[in-house]
């Protein structure tokens, strides 16, 4: 089992390669932690309530064997340096977990507030 140690130091960002036909060749893409997903997301207008809802789910329903939580609010930025996928998976299984039925994206555009404070 995963502790919060090996979770805050594992490198879990991928590299991805595809195709590119308008440019006649293949590029990397890799996978966005947090920090990355936050500035894109502002971009496209949406701004951090997503991840910071996501970082929030996670720091209150991750937990050992016991239902221990594994981490801390001060584990919240380095939180958000993981894989933003990895963040989506735990929440959206968190929240089916807890009869909740919404889909993350949807709680983040209609919950106000930080979960986290």
């Amino acid at each position: 089992m995963l502790d919060r140690q090996t979770i805050l130091d594992c490198d879990d960002k991928k590299v991805s390669t595809i195709k590119v036909e308008q440019w006649g060749g293949q590029i990397h893409i890799r996978t966005l932690d947090g920090l990355q997903a936050d500035r894109v997301l502002k971009l496209m207008g949406n701004g951090s309530a997503e991840i910071d809802k996501l970082i929030g789910i996670v720091l209150t329903t991750v937990c050992d064997a016991e239902g221990n939580l594994l981490f801390k609010a001060e584990d919240k930025l380095k939180l958000k340096t993981k894989n933003l996928l990895a963040l989506r998976t735990i929440a959206e299984a968190a929240i089916t977990l807890n009869g909740l039925d919404a889909d993350v994206e949807e709680l983040a555009k209609n919950s106000e507030g930080d979960p986290t404070t």
